[in-house]
């Protein structure tokens, strides 16, 4: 599936890469990237990256930096918020930052918290 002239991958990867680059920026130095992407986690923990993609080279250079980045799957069931946030990210043009979450996610991540549907497949 593409988006634009880009696949869900390269999408998926700039995403990564642009939460990376925010946090290394707000001067976090230990974080943790979660995707419901197994393959993309796959590909970035084994240092590939395919030489066309700078999504993925991109994201590859932040991982370098002198920090702490744990990279972890996790199923879409199992982070529902996530899930809802890039359903609402799609809906716009560029990058927004949310200081306190969206009211209309509140209940869903009320609901990841307690483990919910954390057992859906």
């Amino acid at each position: 599936t593409t988006l634009g002239a880009f696949s869900v991958f390269q999408t998926e990867a700039r995403a990564l890469y642009e939460g990376l680059r925010l946090s290394w920026e707000r001067g976090y130095r230990s974080v943790e990237l979660a995707s419901d992407n197994g393959v993309l986690i796959e590909s970035i923990t084994a240092g590939c990256a395919a030489d066309s993609n700078l999504a993925e080279q991109r994201l590859l250079s932040q991982l370098r930096r002198n920090w702490s980045v744990r990279l972890r799957h996790v199923r879409r069931t199992a982070n529902r918020a996530a899930d809802y946030m890039a359903k609402l990210a799609g809906a716009v043009e560029q990058m927004r930052v949310f200081v306190q979450p969206p009211g209309s996610i509140l209940n869903i991540l009320a609901q990841d918290i307690s483990g919910l549907y954390a057992g859906t497949c």
